[in-house]
Protein backbone atom coordinates (compact mmCIF):
# COMPACT_ATOMS: atom_id res chain seq x y z
CA UNK A 1 0.00 0.00 0.00
CA UNK A 2 1.27 3.48 -0.78
CA UNK A 3 2.14 5.81 2.08
CA UNK A 4 -0.55 8.38 1.24
CA UNK A 5 -3.28 5.74 1.19
CA UNK A 6 -1.97 4.18 4.38
CA UNK A 7 -1.94 7.59 6.08
CA UNK A 8 -5.54 8.31 5.02
CA UNK A 9 -6.66 4.91 6.28
CA UNK A 10 -5.02 5.39 9.66
CA UNK A 11 -6.32 8.89 10.44
CA UNK A 12 -8.18 9.23 13.73
CA UNK A 13 -11.19 11.35 12.65
CA UNK A 14 -11.22 13.45 15.83
CA UNK A 15 -7.54 14.27 15.27
CA UNK A 16 -7.68 14.88 11.50
CA UNK A 17 -6.87 18.57 11.91
CA UNK A 18 -3.55 17.59 13.49
CA UNK A 19 -2.25 15.55 10.57
CA UNK A 20 0.21 16.83 7.98
CA UNK A 21 -1.32 17.82 4.62
CA UNK A 22 0.47 15.04 2.79
CA UNK A 23 -1.42 15.33 -0.51
CA UNK A 24 -0.82 19.10 -0.75
CA UNK A 25 2.89 18.68 -0.08
CA UNK A 26 3.13 15.82 -2.55
CA UNK A 27 1.46 17.98 -5.21
CA UNK A 28 4.02 20.73 -4.60
CA UNK A 29 6.86 18.24 -5.03
CA UNK A 30 5.37 17.04 -8.32
CA UNK A 31 5.04 20.66 -9.48
CA UNK A 32 8.70 21.31 -8.61
CA UNK A 33 9.91 18.28 -10.56
CA UNK A 34 7.87 19.26 -13.61
CA UNK A 35 8.77 22.96 -13.52
CA UNK A 36 11.23 24.83 -15.67
CA UNK A 37 14.54 25.74 -14.06
CA UNK A 38 13.50 29.39 -13.66
CA UNK A 39 10.43 28.42 -11.59
CA UNK A 40 12.06 25.76 -9.42
CA UNK A 41 13.62 28.12 -6.86
CA UNK A 42 10.31 29.87 -6.16
CA UNK A 43 8.42 26.59 -6.02
CA UNK A 44 11.03 25.11 -3.70
CA UNK A 45 10.77 28.13 -1.41
CA UNK A 46 6.98 27.80 -1.35
CA UNK A 47 7.24 24.07 -0.63
CA UNK A 48 9.55 24.57 2.35
CA UNK A 49 7.37 27.38 3.69
CA UNK A 50 4.31 25.12 3.54
CA UNK A 51 6.27 22.23 5.03
CA UNK A 52 7.33 24.43 7.94
CA UNK A 53 3.70 25.51 8.49
CA UNK A 54 2.56 21.88 8.45
CA UNK A 55 5.24 20.81 10.92
CA UNK A 56 4.29 23.68 13.23
CA UNK A 57 0.61 22.68 12.96
CA UNK A 58 1.41 19.07 13.88
CA UNK A 59 3.62 20.20 16.75
CA UNK A 60 0.93 22.56 18.14
CA UNK A 61 -1.62 19.76 17.96
CA UNK A 62 0.76 17.34 19.68
CA UNK A 63 1.47 19.83 22.48
CA UNK A 64 -2.27 20.47 22.87
CA UNK A 65 -2.91 16.74 23.26
CA UNK A 66 -0.09 16.38 25.78
CA UNK A 67 -1.65 19.16 27.85
CA UNK A 68 -5.09 17.51 27.65
CA UNK A 69 -3.63 14.17 28.77
CA UNK A 70 -1.60 15.80 31.54
CA UNK A 71 -4.72 17.61 32.78
CA UNK A 72 -6.71 14.38 32.73
CA UNK A 73 -3.92 12.56 34.57
CA UNK A 74 -3.77 15.32 37.18
CA UNK A 75 -7.51 14.92 37.79
CA UNK A 76 -7.08 11.16 38.14
CA UNK A 77 -4.13 11.58 40.48
CA UNK A 78 -6.33 13.68 42.76
CA UNK A 79 -8.95 10.93 43.12
CA UNK A 80 -9.02 8.74 46.21
CA UNK A 81 -7.39 5.37 45.72
CA UNK A 82 -9.17 2.09 46.35
CA UNK A 83 -8.49 0.15 49.55
CA UNK A 84 -5.95 -2.01 47.69
CA UNK A 85 -3.89 1.10 46.96
CA UNK A 86 -4.52 0.60 43.25
CA UNK A 87 -5.91 3.58 41.29
CA UNK A 88 -7.83 1.23 38.96
CA UNK A 89 -9.71 -0.74 41.57
CA UNK A 90 -9.42 -4.32 42.75
CA UNK A 91 -8.25 -6.85 40.23
CA UNK A 92 -7.28 -4.33 37.54
CA UNK A 93 -3.57 -4.44 38.30
CA UNK A 94 -0.85 -6.59 36.77
CA UNK A 95 -1.72 -10.21 36.29
CA UNK A 96 -5.49 -9.60 36.31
Amino acid sequence: MKFGADLKNSIVPEWARGYIAYDALKARIKAMTAAEAAEKDALEEDFFAQLEEELEKVNRFYLEKIKEFDDALSKLDGRPRSSSGDAFGAGAGAGA
